[in-house]
């Protein structure tokens, strides 16, 4: 399947998780339509296909303080955010991490 990641042909609230690697990045690399309004789209509709208590997980070599701001602005991710970083920054890359999140 191909789509766009804000508007899922999908069912709403029947998925116990998303999986992403690269598409978040992709969001505050490219975003045309504005940082915040893509996040929060991207973010909202994730959220709409996931069931309550639904994880939505994703790997990000961005900043991790950028990352948890837009997660904790769009408020439909319970308080507790996971983050584990799984590389430290070099001098070329930035630090990997993988977040995880539940829906509220």
């Amino acid at each position: 399947m191909q789509a766009d990641a804000r508007s899922l042909p999908l069912r709403s609230g029947v998925y116990d998780l998303v999986l992403d690697k690269g598409l978040i990045d992709q969001f505050f690399i490219l975003e045309d339509e504005g940082l915040e309004t893509g996040m929060a789209h991207l973010q909202s509709e994730l959220a709409r296909v996931l069931r309550r208590g639904g994880h939505y997980a994703f790997v990000t070599i961005g900043n991790k303080y950028d990352r948890l701001y837009s997660l904790k602005k769009v408020g439909v991710w319970e308080e507790k955010i996971e983050v584990v970083e799984l590389r430290p920054s070099t001098n070329t890359l930035g630090a990997s991490y993988l977040f995880v999140v539940t829906k509220k």
